[in-house]
């Protein structure tokens, strides 16, 4: 039992309790003893019985679908909380970084800027979030350049580290190592 994790161990739980409380049932039927005369018409009723066997079930259903909904959202609130854990980690990782990391998203719009890389681009983030990495760029041709290279190597998923020219707020050009 050491050895099973998550499901597994609450799908065998399941298991044994299903099965406890079946032989449970079926004991207790099998020792009932009913001593004297059922009310006439009471209990040989057949809709008194399908009623009961109904409500019986649907009380089951309800109370198992509640079960399951707030089984469910308690995860999901577990798993939300891990998220962003894991955002708040990998943030600090950014923000204490002492080279310039820039993040965007499929389109090359900046989706984070951190503190060194303020000071390589002279941009402060608010200014550069939301806009095009080509802002970078000193003309078109060197991102185009670079895109036509690029692009490539991150279809195939391997890493991509080149030597390229960018550009500062100021207009000053340098040279600086892309790792992708």
């Amino acid at each position: 039992l050491g050895r099973l994790a998550g499901w597994r161990l609450n799908l065998l739980a399941a298991g044994v309790m299903g099965a406890a409380i079946s032989g449970m049932h079926y004991t207790a039927m099998a020792a009932a003893r009913f001593v004297g005369d059922a009310e006439p018409g009471f209990a040989s009723s057949a809709l008194w019985t399908h009623t009961l066997a109904l409500t019986v079930a649907l009380g089951t259903a309800g109370t198992s679908t509640l079960i399951g909904v707030v089984n469910g959202l308690l995860r999901y609130r577990e798993l939300y909380r891990k998220i962003g854990r894991s955002e708040s980690r990998l943030r600090a990782l950014v923000d204490t970084a002492v080279d310039g990391i820039i993040t965007i998203d499929q389109y090359g719009t900046i989706q984070s800027f951190n503190n060194p890389a303020e000071q390589i681009f002279g941009w402060l983030q608010d200014e550069v979030l939301g806009r095009s990495i080509r802002i970078f760029y000193p003309d078109e041709a060197a991102f185009a350049e670079l895109s036509a290279r690029l692009t490539p190597m991150l279809l195939e998923q391997h890493r991509f580290i080149d030597e390229c020219e960018l550009v500062r707020q100021d207009g000053s050009r340098f040279w600086a190592r892309l790792s992708v």
